[in-house]
Order: structure tokens, then C-alpha cells, then sequence
């Protein structure tokens, strides 16, 4: 329940208000791009109400914790949430699955740093001898990820802001890129789907990416007729999420094109996180 009228509801997930200075005209969406809007109006409330709730934890805790200065830790009511992405690599992958293999290969590239570099240069120091270990270092995937202007976000963030940017385009542009990037591979000939693809060569193994709708995964975000349709909701709760998130890095969508918008980028969230 939003706490708004259900036909306003289905209007804003399967029509889209296109505004000009004079007028503003109502564009009906195909299935595909309807079931993408009610995706993302689940998703972004989801997140939306997980913010909330850490925050309501927090400000809980610390309240707490300051009238429990002299009390032992032992004591003190401590929640802890560890959440660990699991490497995915199913039979169809997409940007979920792209996103998901980053983080395991950010948390791949701490436990090196950690386990490898940080103790074997304590070892060195006490003139222990660790010569023997050896270690993959998967730097080089991270940078295929994160490299500005060339990495596979920030790829994926200049498609998604230029004028008519679609998912092929976006394949076309990492593909000449990164085709000499030793994780990277770029689409197959055999099937539409590899043809509509590319392969990263992570630490884990190689997943096959299908392009098919990362723009609009990667755009992720509430349109602006769902935020307004939210802000006029009769429920208070409902009708304040639509600000909760909201930073330098997670704008309000303006329903305008421009470099903020991919700032707010999941893919950049992702790096950001």
C-alpha cells in the first residue's frame, strides 16, 4: 500500500509525462519498459526503507551508547549486519550479475591486500623469510572496472547520457577499449547471445555478460511521474522516502540528461560504496 489512488498508480508505471516549457504529453511504455518501472519502483523502495531503517539503528544505538558511557561493552546491545556477495555465474548473466562480481572482486583484492601484502612486509620486517608465497593480484580486473573514461562503468554511465545511447553502442565502445585488456573479451559469432555479450576474466573464472537492458539497469532509478506520484502520498512514511538516500552521489532524478544523472548511477554507487 503507497497511499495512492490505484489508477494513478498504473499510470505512472505505464505512461510516461514528456514535459517541454509549454506543454506536457502523456507517452504510453511497452510491456518491457512497464514491468522495468514497477521493477524499479520495488527495488528503489526496498532500498529506500533499508536506509530508513539502518538510520532509525544508528541514531538508536547512539543514543543509547552516550547514556552508557560507563558501562562495559559486554553490556551494550550491539547489532551486527555483515552482508557478503556471493560469486554468480548462471547460464544467463547480466548487470546484476556484473555488479555482484565487482564487489567479490573488490573483497577478492582486500583479502589480498590484507592477507599477502600487509603481512608479508610484516614478515619481511622481522626478517622472516616468505619468498614462497605467491598470490594472483587481480588489480588489473579492478582497473577494467574502474578506469575513468575507459573502464566498464564509466563506459556504461557516458552511453547512458548521450543522445539516443543504447545497449550496442555500449558493447561497441568497451569492446574497442578494452579488447587488449588481458581479462577482458569481447562478443562471441556463435549465438545472438554472445554476439550481444562480452567476458570478464575474473579471479573466480569467466562470466559472460549479455549487454540486453544495462542502460536502463545501470539509469536505475524512479521516474519523475512515480517520485511525484510518491510525494502526494496520504501516508507520511511513503511520502518521505523519496528524499531518504539523497546525496552528492544519489540525486533525485530531474528527468533531464546531464552528468549528475550519472553520478547516481548504480554502477557508480557500487564503486562508491
Amino acid at each position: 500500500q503507497f497511499g495512492v489512488k490505484p489508477e494513478a498508480l498504473e499510470s505512472a508505471l505505464c505512461f510516461q509525462n514528456i514535459r517541454t516549457n509549454r506543454e506536457t504529453m502523456k507517452k504510453a511504455l511497452n510491456v518491457e519498459k512497464a514491468i522495468d518501472s514497477r521493477d524499479v519502483l520495488a527495488k528503489e523502495v526496498y532500498a529506500k526503507v533499508f536506509e530508513w531503517l539502518i538510520t532509525r539503528i544508528n541514531e538508536s544505538l547512539d543514543k543509547k551508547t552516550k547514556s552508557l558511557e560507563k558501562v562495559s561493552k559486554d553490556n551494550m546491545s550491539i547489532i551486527g549486519v555483515l552482508d557478503i556477495f556471493g560469486f554468480e555465474s548462471f547460464d544467463y548473466n547480466s548487470f546484476e550479475q556484473l555488479c555482484i562480481n565487482y564487489c567479490n572482486e573488490k573483497l577478492q583484492f582486500h583479502f589480498n591486500d590484507f592477507i599477502f601484502k600487509v603481512e608479508q612486509e610484516e614478515y619481511r620486517m622481522e626478517n622472516v623469510d616468505v619468498s614462497q608465497i605467491d598470490f594472483a593480484d587481480n588489480q588489473p580486473t579492478i582497473d577494467l572496472f574502474e578506469a575513468k573514461r575507459v573502464g566498464i562503468y564509466a563506459l556504461l554511465d557516458e552511453e547512458m547520457n548521450v543522445p539516443r545511447g543504447n545497449d550496442q553502442g555500449f558493447l561497441i565502445k568497451v569492446t574497442k577499449a578494452q579488447t587488449s585488456h588481458p581479462n577482458f573479451k569481447g562478443p562471441g559469432v556463435k549465438t545472438n547471445y554472445e554476439r550481444e555479450s562480452f567476458t570478464v576474466v575474473h579471479y573466480a573464472g569467466e562470466v559472460m555478460y549479455n549487454v540486453t537492458a544495462f542502460l536502463e539497469k545501470n539509469r536505475d532509478k524512479m521516474s519523475q511521474d512515480i517520485e511525484e506520484l510518491l510525494d502526494g502520498s496520504k501516508i507520511k512514511f511513503v511520502s518521505s522516502l523519496t528524499g531518504v538516500g539523497t546525496s552528492a552521489t544519489m540525486p533525485r532524478n530531474t528527468g533531464r540528461r546531464g552528468t549528475a544523472k550519472a553520478k547516481g548511477s548504480l554502477g557508480s554507487k557500487f564503486m562508491n560504496q
